[in-house]
């Protein structure tokens, strides 16, 4: 009995198809809940209070006619991107440390999880992030304490944590509506060997230097200013991509102003609805 709900609750992947792509559920892991933790250091408790607690799902969204892949965690409702400029550590059989942009997660898979469920997770992670595994290793230099510990700037980091989860969100949906344009607002950054000749099989990822800029514009009043090299076989969003995207955050900003407002309510805007001056 209990090896057939074991089976059960391993479900196959799912897709919902959209205007320009389709969204594939890679991994959900459900029942007991995945604790998600930002900190500032590399060190977190089992006992500390997590960030966001919930089903734990890998999401994989695929253009139709363009080789553009973005692949995406989710606890709960909160998500960031997978990429392979990002450093993954897993510190134990359930414990992972993922960086980002000015902070890193802690992801604590729940005691219920299967062997099959994590291992499905880490062969995620070696497919699309810079993964390390350290468990065993104990010279690693990170460690998971009983202990709660002491953060400095861990409202930042929240911040900027709340802020990455909506910034992912909005650009997947405006690629899959199609108001980001893989011809006009992005750039693939080839492999040597690919310049003249992309393959019909190639798919190129986001790479985390479109969201450290992102970040960055938002934090320095909208400057639009690419800092950040990209990297070999991922795609980034170009100037006009950037200046697209802040656009669409600049309208539903206004919307959520005016819902607490005396204009409530606001009619939220459509992705497909907007387009550049």
């Amino acid at each position: 009995m209990a090896s057939q709900e074991v089976t059960s609750k391993f479900r196959p992947p799912s897709a919902v198809n959209y205007p320009k792509g389709t969204d594939m559920e890679l991994l959900v892991i459900s029942g007991d809940p995945t604790n998600l933790y930002v900190l500032s250091s590399h060190r977190f408790s089992s006992e500390s209070q997590a960030f966001r607690s919930g089903d734990l799902a890998v999401h994989l969204m695929k253009l139709t006619a363009d080789p553009i892949c973005m692949a995406t965690c989710m606890v709960g409702a909160h998500q960031w991107m997978l990429t392979k400029d990002s450093l993954v550590h897993r510190l134990d059989i359930r414990t992972f440390l993922i960086a980002q942009p000015g902070f890193l997660y802690g992801v604590s898979l729940p005691c219920s999880s299967t062997d099959k469920e994590t291992n499905k997770f880490q062969d995620i992670l070696m497919r699309f992030t810079d993964y390390v595994d350290l468990v065993g290793k104990q010279s690693h230099g990170f460690s998971v304490t009983k202990r709660g510990i002491r953060t400095s700037g861990l409202e930042r980091m929240v911040e900027r944590a709340v802020r990455t989860s909506a910034v992912v969100k909005l650009v997947s949906r405006a690629l899959l509506a199609g108001t980001l344009d893989p011809n006009r607002h992005l750039q693939l950054v080839f492999h040597k060997e690919e310049r003249s000749n992309i393959s019909s099989s190639c798919c190129y990822h986001l790479s985390m230097s479109t969201m450290k800029d992102l970040l960055s514009a938002m934090e320095a009043g909208n400057e639009l200013m690419i800092h950040h090299p990209a990297v070999e076989g991922c795609w980034r969003l170009n100037q006009h991509g950037l200046m697209m995207l802040l656009k669409i955050m600049s309208l539903y900003t206004r919307v959520a102003v005016a819902r607490n407002g005396d204009n409530f309510p606001a009619k939220k805007p459509k992705l497909d609805d907007i387009v550049e001056e």
